[in-house]
């Protein structure tokens, strides 16, 4: 097996604030989809200062789907449910105070469900 050449070379931040500058705020921005083939979610934290911003990377998931045929917009209500477990469990973890926690989502069906008052949070989500 052989190294990766100037692998010494490489570094990786392993905090997602700058030491001594002053923070204005932090957020948390969640993003899922999903296709026919599988679903995910991930989050990045950005982080704001006085002259600059910076995002990163805090976690991924993905699944792949199930062999049964299951519909895209179901799944993408699975990578939904997905999204939310992960923005709490980021949100228990950090040790910095969140300012806005955001959840994207480009499905109708997603956004639809959670706007629906007469039928709200049905077997789909205590099943989750």
């Amino acid at each position: 097996m052989q190294a990766l050449p100037h692998s010494e070379d490489l570094s990786l931040a392993r905090s997602f604030t700058v030491p001594g500058v002053q923070v204005k705020c932090i957020q948390l921005h969640v993003f899922c989809d999903s296709s026919s083939s599988g679903y995910g979610a991930c989050a990045y934290v950005r982080v704001a200062y006085d002259d600059c911003v910076k995002c990163s990377l805090v976690i991924g998931k993905s699944r792949v789907a199930p062999f049964k045929g299951v519909t895209v917009p179901r799944l993408d209500l699975t990578a939904a449910v997905l999204a939310t477990k992960l923005g709490t469990m980021v949100c228990r973890e950090l040790d910095h105070e969140l300012s806005m926690v955001v959840y994207w989502t480009d499905a109708t069906v997603v956004l639809r469900y959670l706007n629906n008052t007469t039928s709200r949070f049905q077997t789909f989500v205590a099943n989750s």
